[in-house]
């Protein structure tokens, strides 16, 4: 159970959506040349990495230990799956989208693209979903990681998921070092589930120890921002490196919107507005690069003006029926 103190809900981690959805928008704007003064953008796939420790920190914040395995597993897999198929399905009636092998498609279907070595099957169909094949991963494991680390200190838990982060950033950056050679080494630092579970385990060690009573001070949370921005501005940002380098700026950022969140509930960040648009910027996420693509295809040119019309597009198929 939650500390009485501690909220279930929290807007501003719900609102922070808001701003890792732009960065991955801005990142395929510069990606595909929409807009080409976006050069900044060129790491705005870190936002996924964002995703992946706030999805660790909200899920176990708010799953019990004693909640059933497959009663979490369905209500996962009914708050992301309708969605994920449906644009599936429609890449197959759309110009940018085309044909893909049989096999190739049900992996999609199945959520377990990301684990190929070939980008062609991992950013098959719409190819944003290689993330929620990271995520259904994380899922199919979180019950049993509850469950373990409920029964250990928290240092334990603690040493584990920084351990495994350490790991997996090892593979991070050896791969990343050897991807002029060898690309399919980079999509796996990139978008393999194991090597993103450590993100993932990150966000699940800060909501325990925060359950458990742990406030991250102040102090704690700006030097993990500030530790962030700097090794991502002195050290190799060779893709997917960034990923590694603000991984304790998130940790940071999550740690202060949750203090402000206990002790604070108004704010910026929790003006509804903000709260209503990170609630679907799922949505936008899942729909943003499909739309982008179909209509450079159509217009045959980028520009800001095309860059709007994606952005208002995108916002438009986000919202709920």
């Amino acid at each position: 159970m939650n500390p009485p103190s501690t909220p279930r809900t929290l807007p501003r981690l719900t609102s922070l959506r808001v701003f890792a959805a732009a960065a991955v928008f801005a990142y395929h704007l510069w990606l595909f040349n929409v807009v080409t003064f976006l050069s900044p953008a060129r790491i705005g796939y870190a936002g996924v990495g964002f995703f992946f420790l706030l999805s660790g920190f909200v899920l176990s914040w708010s799953t019990s230990v004693t909640l059933p395995a497959t009663t979490f597993w369905r209500r996962r897999l009914a708050r992301i799956y309708p969605a994920t198929v449906l644009l599936i399905a429609v890449t197959l009636f759309v110009p940018y989208g085309g044909s893909v092998h049989p096999v190739v498609f049900i992996a999609c279907l199945l959520l377990v693209q990301a684990w190929s070595t070939s980008l062609g099957t991992t950013v098959a169909t719409n190819p944003v979903t290689w993330s929620l094949s990271c995520e259904a991963f994380f899922y199919l494991l979180l019950p049993a990681v509850l469950r373990q680390a409920a029964r250990v200190r928290l240092r334990v838990v603690a040493a584990g998921a920084i351990g495994y982060f350490v790991v997996a950033s090892t593979i991070v950056a050896a791969f990343a070092w050897k991807s002029s050679r060898h690309p399919s080494l980079a999509l796996i630092a990139y978008s393999d589930p194991a090597v993103r579970f450590g993100e993932f385990l990150l966000g699940v060690a800060l909501a325990i120890a925060m359950r458990r009573g742990w406030r991250p001070p102040t102090k704690w949370c700006a030097g993990m921002i500030l530790v962030g921005l700097l090794a991502t501005a002195a050290l190799p940002r060779t893709a997917p490196l960034p990923d590694v380098w603000l991984a304790p700026a998130w940790l940071g950022i999550i740690g202060l919107a949750v203090n402000r969140d206990v002790d604070h509930p108004d704010g910026v960040l929790a003006h509804p507005f903000l709260v209503y648009a990170g609630e679907v910027s799922f949505c936008f996420y899942l729909v943003h690069q499909l739309i982008m693509r179909n209509v450079q295809h159509m217009v045959g040119h980028g520009g800001v003006g095309v860059a709007l019309l994606i952005l208002a597009l995108a916002s438009v198929a986000a919202e709920p029926a």
